[in-house]
């Protein structure tokens, strides 16, 4: 017999309501990894309030979060408007999203 895989579980929060086209977006984004993930969306602030889920984020207790820009600065202050599109905790974590940068030729 062959040993039952676990999927792992990714809990999401928002403080947007399900009604939200975003919700809709991540019903999508669940449908997708569904093979190989167990998405749990929580909405409304039900599970973090607004303005800490980028605490619970960093702490590990979420593991993904509709993070508005504004809060960014808090965490690291050094972050703007401009450069919230994307999060990376080192270089090794961004060059594993992004690909290296080609000069010329």
């Amino acid at each position: 017999m062959g040993q039952a895989q676990t999927t792992q579980k990714i809990r999401f929060s928002a403080v947007f309501s399900e009604q939200d086209i975003r919700a809709r977006m991540m019903a999508q984004f669940a449908k997708a990894i569904g093979k190989d993930f167990t998405y749990e969306g929580f909405y409304g602030g039900v599970l973090f309030k607004q303005d800490t889920g980028l605490v619970a984020l960093q702490r590990g207790h979420l593991e993904m979060s509709n993070i508005a820009p504004q809060e960014m600065p808090n965490q690291a202050p050094a972050w703007s408007a401009l450069t919230s599109g994307c999060l990376f905790r080192d270089f090794a974590h961004l060059t594993t999203f992004l690909p290296p940068i080609s000069g010329p030729g």
